[in-house]
């Protein structure tokens, strides 16, 4: 008797102890989801703006192809920020596929081991911290590029007035 108590006192044990841990593992999920999701708004504005960026960039290139530009260096730095957009691109799309699997992860809880959920949530954390850092490059990238793109023009402008 003595021996059946004790098996069902473990074994009440085992299952509760891991209902707490799929409910500490699901809030812990619910918490980083929300952290994504708090970072897929600011990735979807981030996004607009870039957007933006290429677009104006894109108009500037018309202008930079419909006058001969003499100075070597604004076409170096034109040259330059359209690499920096290429890559802004790719880091946008590696992003987006980010949130998308961080979003599906939770459906596969019940296929995965408590290690490797634990694994997964740990790998959540340092894609956040990694899109913030992406982000705020890519947001001085933009800043820097809005006065080069600047200092182009009134380097265009000068050449403009000098050929007068």
């Amino acid at each position: 008797m003595r021996n059946s108590s004790v098996f069902i006192l473990i074994f009440s044990f085992i299952i509760f102890g891991c209902g707490d841990k799929n409910d500490h593992f699901s809030e812990q999920y619910d918490s980083l989801l929300k952290h994504s999701e708090d970072l897929m708004e600011s990735h979807q504005k981030f996004e607009a703006e870039h957007e933006m960026m290429d677009k104006e960039h894109q108009e500037f290139k018309k202008e930079i192809n419909s006058i001969e530009v003499k100075d070597p260096a604004v076409l170096e730095d034109f040259a330059k920020h359209e690499v920096i957009i290429k890559r802004h691109d790719a880091i946008i799309k590696n992003h987006q596929q980010i949130l998308k699997n961080h979003k599906e992860l939770k459906s596969k809880f019940d296929t995965l081991t408590d290690n490797e959920i634990e694994a997964k949530m740990n790998e959540m954390k340092k894609d956040h911290e990694k899109m913030k850092r992406e982000h705020q490059e890519m947001e001085n990238d933009h800043k820097k590029m809005k006065k080069e793109h600047e200092a182009m023009r009134e380097e265009i402008e000068d050449e403009i007035d000098d050929e007068k």
